[in-house]
């Protein structure tokens, strides 16, 4: 659509928006982090971009070892992706 930001524009104002990143002007401006890298989780950085984080249903690695593939829904479990 004319006028609406797209690529890495697009991405770098989400995240000024949410204020992770701020705009340096003038010469060798650009963008810099708002805070220390260390208080900034990639959690905040997936929910700014993509909407959150949600479960998901992934295998056992150990399970699918012994078993040689998944037969049923119980060799499988649901882990918060995040912490």
């Amino acid at each position: 659509m004319p006028g609406e930001k797209c690529g890495l524009d697009a991405i770098l104002a989400r995240l000024r928006e949410a204020k992770l990143v701020k705009t340096l002007r003038g010469p060798g401006g650009g963008y810099a982090l708002s805070r220390p890298p260390e208080e900034i989780s990639v959690e905040e950085v997936v929910k700014v971009l993509e909407g959150g984080l949600v479960m998901v249903p992934c295998l056992d690695d150990l399970q699918l070892q012994q078993d040689g593939g998944v037969s049923d829904q119980k060799s499988m479990g649901n882990r918060f992706i995040g912490h």
